[in-house]
């Protein structure tokens, strides 16, 4: 059971989505499944594993994040492809083979999980062995890595992640060790390995290996406090699950134990957790224990004492407050939210023509062509919410009537004017039905002309009077049986030039100690802030925001080749960067 998410997996030989998992004849089996093999290309998964003697079809398993193992579909032969992945998650497969004994359904044990994530731009295959027994020493600001050699593997890639930041990648090695220095101490490294296996000049990769974590901590205590006062409050099938902060705890891990005995894991840094997709009138329990690193191993406390989850479905409440406001043929639908509602169903009738129905997931729908002005059209809305796969109603509200009315153009709000330089942006609120905006622009000592635009901004150059005010007003229209029809003018607006001036970076010097430097640069006047930019051989330009005017990096492993910086300074007007020009480079 985890947090609710969309998404929509196929099997290319049998398109097939099952919400729930059919459960055959349990027996006793002595036929598996076994090497089970991913090869990974894009957002394409292609599955294979060894055939099951007299097995008649096999079934597919996929673990989607957020949801959990479905049931994906069904095959007779021992390979599938599998498409409609997201990017940058981490699936899992297993394979279940079924034969008939003489009319009985016989079935195996689930083959071994295998991981494999979507979305690398290269081809990643699971025959390359996963990384494993990795282990991380911190001494002070020094970090060493090791793991076991990955079966097939000739080198890895190191990533490692600081703070909270995106995994990138800081170098590779043909050797099952490495050393991270220039550690922060007060940082947490995460640390992972990915295998891969050289053919040619092209790399073949294998899975990520689990992380490994590097920190500094002079307190060598390796004890964990108990998790307490665990609570679960539900909310329709949504769980809300909160804890007592354990001092000194890295994060903490949460078992919930499904229907059956199966158990799912998840890991917070917060003492609280929302879950959902709670299959109604089944219990689950769940359990959360706290954890810490130490010198890059991770130490565990004891569980919380075991609470129950259970949904129990109420029926959904009638609709409530709604309303209809009309503008000539068009119609703004409105009403209040029914709590645990997955969506709304709008039934409207339409005098001479009958009933229409339409979906709707939030409270409010906008709709044109009611052009019947002698008749009244009428409309109801009920909630409904998903229950097992299957939509399930609340009551209809009552019922509203409303008719063509004539139409009125809504006055401009919420306009503004952003000036930077010589140019002025001016920006307002969207009208409902306006076909486009005229701006009435008054220039010191030249007078009033007249803009039109079809969006909600309009830029304008040439600001360049220092002492007297530029003045603006926006009105919308529409177009009405050829005929512009015009609302209100929107307030007043004044403006005048504003000059920002960013100077040039100077004085950009580079100290070089093994891997790491230190960057360092002559501060500019009125600056908030300096932007980095780092040419990495290979890999091109990274670019870093930093409020004073030095930096220290690590990871400069190339040796070959040369690192080029160069930074420039910005100053944050209405809320935008304006910068100055960059620094000369410095190569390195």
């Amino acid at each position: 059971m985890k947090t609710k998410a969309k998404y929509v997996i196929f099997i290319t030989i049998l398109v097939v989505l099952l919400m729930s998992i059919t459960l055959a004849v349990s027996a006793t089996t002595s036929f598996e499944v076994t090497d089970v093999n991913v090869t990974v290309t894009g957002t394409k998964a292609e599955v294979e594993w060894s055939k099951t003697e007299n097995a008649d079809k096999y079934e597919v398993y996929i673990d989607l994040p957020n949801i959990g193992y479905l049931h994906v579909g069904s095959v007779k032969s021992n390979k599938v492809q599998i498409i409609g992945f997201e990017e940058g998650k981490i699936y899992g497969v297993k394979i279940k083979a079924y034969k008939n004994d003489n009319g009985r359904t016989v079935k195996s044990d689930f083959s071994e999980e295998v991981r494999f994530e979507i979305g690398e731009n290269e081809k990643v295959t699971s025959k390359i062995g996963s990384v494993k027994n990795i282990e991380a020493i911190s001494l002070g600001e020094t970090g060493t890595l090791s793991w076991d050699k990955a079966e097939n593997a000739t080198g890895y890639d190191v990533y490692a992640s600081i703070g909270n930041s995106d995994f990138i990648n800081i170098g590779s090695t043909q050797t099952t060790k490495v050393q991270v220095i220039g550690m922060d101490p007060d940082l947490v490294y995460s640390i992972k390995i990915k295998p891969y296996l050289k053919q040619g000049t092209e790399k073949i990769y294998g899975s990520f290996s689990d992380l490994a974590i590097l920190k500094y901590d002079d307190n060598k205590n390796t004890n964990v406090s108990k998790v307490y006062n665990l609570k679960v409050s539900m909310n329709g099938n949504k769980a809300n699950i909160t804890w007592n902060t354990v001092s000194d705890a890295d994060g903490y891990e949460v078992i919930v134990r499904m229907p059956g005995g199966t158990e799912a894991t998840y890991y917070s840094d917060d003492n609280d957790m929302s879950l959902s997709g709670f299959t109604e009138d089944e219990t689950y329990t769940v359990k959360v224990r706290a954890y810490k690193y130490v010198n890059g191993k991770k130490y565990y406390g004891s569980y919380s004492t075991s609470k129950s989850i259970r949904y129990e479905n109420e029926k959904l409440a009638k609709v409530t407050g709604l309303k209809v406001t009309m503008n000539g043929d068009r119609a703004s639908f409105k009403w209040n939210k029914v709590t645990g509602a997955d969506g709304y169903e709008i039934y409207i009738y339409t005098p001479g023509y009958g009933v229409s129905r339409y979906n709707n997931t939030s409270t409010s729908r906008q709709m044109s062509g009611f052009n019947v002005t002698d008749e009244y059209y009428t409309v109801k809305v009920r909630a409904y919410e998903y229950v097992n796969g299957r939509k399930v109603y609340g009551d209809y509200s009552s019922q509203v009537y409303f008719r063509n009315q004539d139409i009125e153009v809504d006055k401009v709000e919420g306009i503004n004017v952003t000036v930077i330089g010589t140019k002025a942006t001016l920006k307002w609120d969207k009208v409902y039905g306006a076909d486009g905006y005229e701006i009435k622009l008054n220039v010191p000592n030249y007078g009033t002309y007249t803009y039109t635009t079809t969006g909600t901004s309009k830029t304008i150059t040439g600001v360049t009077n220092r002492t007297s005010f530029y003045t603006a007003r926006v009105r919308a229209y529409e177009y009405v049986n050829g005929r512009k029809v015009y609302g209100d003018y929107s307030n007043e607006v004044g403006f005048r030039r504003a000059d920002i001036d960013v100077d040039r970076v100077t004085g950009l010097r580079v100290r070089r100690t093994g891997q790491a430097a230190q960057f360092t640069w002559n501060k500019v006047s009125g600056a908030d802030g300096y932007e980095i930019a780092v040419n990495i051989p290979g890999i091109g330009e990274c670019t870093y925001i930093e409020t004073s005017n030095s930096r220290y990096m690590t990871g400069f492993t190339e040796t070959r080749y040369k690192y080029q910086i160069r930074v420039r300074a910005f100053k944050n007007v209405n809320d935008e960067r304006v910068y100055g020009d960059y620094s000369y480079q410095v190569s390195f």
